[in-house]
């Protein structure tokens, strides 16, 4: 799941994550309810014009590696977590 929106006092593009220890089986989605243990929040400035778009572009095509969401859910801790997205930045995906 990625909510994400534009706020006037965000300053700067951010994003947050957090892993569920128990996954929400009900999440709406735009093609019906999914089952989520992953959840990402995207901040952006109100005056963003579509950089948001790339973030949640290149997060959304990290997140359909199978392997790598696998890995994400495994990741023992923070920085293994945030190397693991590195990993795909590094693979020719520009992420956050």
């Amino acid at each position: 799941a990625i909510p994400h929106g534009k706020s006037p006092v965000v300053k700067q593009p951010a994003f947050a994550a957090v892993r569920l220890t128990q996954p929400v089986d009900d999440w709406p989605t735009i093609e019906g309810e999914e089952k989520v243990s992953l959840v990402f929040l995207l901040a952006v400035p109100l005056d963003d014009d579509d950089g948001h778009l790339h973030m949640l572009s290149t997060l959304s095509l990290a997140l359909m590696d199978e392997d790598n969401v696998s890995a994400l859910k495994a990741a023992p801790t923070v920085d293994a977590f945030l190397a693991l997205l590195d990993a795909h930045e590094s693979a020719g995906e520009k992420t956050l």
